[in-house]
Protein backbone atom coordinates (compact mmCIF):
# COMPACT_ATOMS: atom_id res chain seq x y z
CA UNK A 1 0.00 0.00 0.00
CA UNK A 2 3.01 2.30 0.45
CA UNK A 3 1.31 4.13 3.30
CA UNK A 4 2.95 7.27 4.62
CA UNK A 5 0.98 6.98 7.83
CA UNK A 6 -0.75 4.13 9.63
CA UNK A 7 -2.74 3.90 12.80
CA UNK A 8 -5.05 2.07 15.11
CA UNK A 9 -8.39 3.46 16.26
CA UNK A 10 -10.04 1.73 19.23
CA UNK A 11 -13.55 2.05 20.59
CA UNK A 12 -13.77 3.42 24.09
CA UNK A 13 -15.40 1.18 26.72
CA UNK A 14 -18.76 2.94 26.32
CA UNK A 15 -18.47 2.41 22.50
CA UNK A 16 -19.40 6.05 21.83
CA UNK A 17 -15.97 7.27 20.69
CA UNK A 18 -12.75 6.23 19.03
CA UNK A 19 -9.36 6.71 20.63
CA UNK A 20 -6.30 6.86 18.37
CA UNK A 21 -4.10 4.45 20.28
CA UNK A 22 -1.23 4.20 17.82
CA UNK A 23 -0.17 6.27 14.82
CA UNK A 24 3.04 6.12 12.82
CA UNK A 25 4.16 8.49 10.12
CA UNK A 26 2.74 11.83 9.01
CA UNK A 27 -0.27 11.79 11.37
CA UNK A 28 1.71 10.81 14.48
CA UNK A 29 1.06 14.20 16.15
CA UNK A 30 -2.62 13.17 16.45
CA UNK A 31 -1.88 10.13 18.66
CA UNK A 32 -4.11 10.08 21.73
CA UNK A 33 -6.84 12.08 20.01
CA UNK A 34 -10.14 10.72 18.86
CA UNK A 35 -13.60 11.31 17.47
CA UNK A 36 -17.19 10.45 18.36
CA UNK A 37 -18.30 7.14 16.85
CA UNK A 38 -20.98 8.78 14.70
CA UNK A 39 -18.63 11.47 13.42
CA UNK A 40 -16.85 9.92 10.45
CA UNK A 41 -15.44 7.00 8.54
CA UNK A 42 -14.29 4.93 11.53
CA UNK A 43 -17.88 4.56 12.74
CA UNK A 44 -19.13 3.73 9.24
CA UNK A 45 -16.55 0.94 8.96
CA UNK A 46 -17.68 -0.65 12.23
CA UNK A 47 -21.41 -0.01 11.83
CA UNK A 48 -21.45 -1.58 8.35
CA UNK A 49 -18.72 -4.16 9.08
CA UNK A 50 -16.87 -3.30 5.87
CA UNK A 51 -13.45 -2.01 4.83
CA UNK A 52 -13.48 1.38 3.10
CA UNK A 53 -11.00 2.66 0.54
CA UNK A 54 -11.13 6.43 0.12
CA UNK A 55 -9.77 8.85 -2.38
CA UNK A 56 -9.85 12.47 -1.13
CA UNK A 57 -12.01 11.56 1.86
CA UNK A 58 -12.52 15.19 2.83
CA UNK A 59 -15.08 15.34 0.00
CA UNK A 60 -17.37 12.99 1.93
CA UNK A 61 -16.30 14.23 5.37
CA UNK A 62 -15.61 17.98 4.98
CA UNK A 63 -14.30 18.30 8.57
CA UNK A 64 -11.24 16.30 7.47
CA UNK A 65 -9.99 19.35 5.53
CA UNK A 66 -8.38 20.42 8.81
CA UNK A 67 -6.54 17.09 9.26
CA UNK A 68 -3.05 17.79 7.98
CA UNK A 69 -1.55 16.48 5.88
CA UNK A 70 -4.56 15.83 3.67
CA UNK A 71 -4.73 12.27 2.37
CA UNK A 72 -4.90 11.31 -1.31
CA UNK A 73 -6.02 7.82 -0.35
CA UNK A 74 -6.98 6.03 2.81
CA UNK A 75 -7.95 2.48 3.74
CA UNK A 76 -9.89 1.70 6.91
CA UNK A 77 -10.35 -1.94 7.91
CA UNK A 78 -12.30 -3.20 10.94
CA UNK A 79 -10.51 -5.57 13.29
CA UNK A 80 -11.91 -7.96 15.82
CA UNK A 81 -11.24 -9.39 19.26
CA UNK A 82 -13.10 -12.61 20.06
CA UNK A 83 -15.30 -12.10 16.99
CA UNK A 84 -16.36 -8.58 18.02
CA UNK A 85 -15.38 -5.45 16.05
CA UNK A 86 -13.44 -3.18 18.40
CA UNK A 87 -11.64 -0.73 16.14
CA UNK A 88 -10.06 0.14 12.78
CA UNK A 89 -6.68 -0.07 11.17
CA UNK A 90 -5.89 2.93 8.97
CA UNK A 91 -3.31 3.50 6.31
CA UNK A 92 -3.07 6.63 4.19
CA UNK A 93 -1.01 8.33 1.55
CA UNK A 94 -0.72 12.07 2.21
CA UNK A 95 -0.77 14.60 -0.62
Amino acid sequence: MHANSAGLSLLTKDERSFYWAAIAGAWRPHIGGGTPRDFGPCGVVLDHNIPMLFSHWERRYPYLTSAMPLADEGLLVPFYVNGRAVGNDLGDRPR
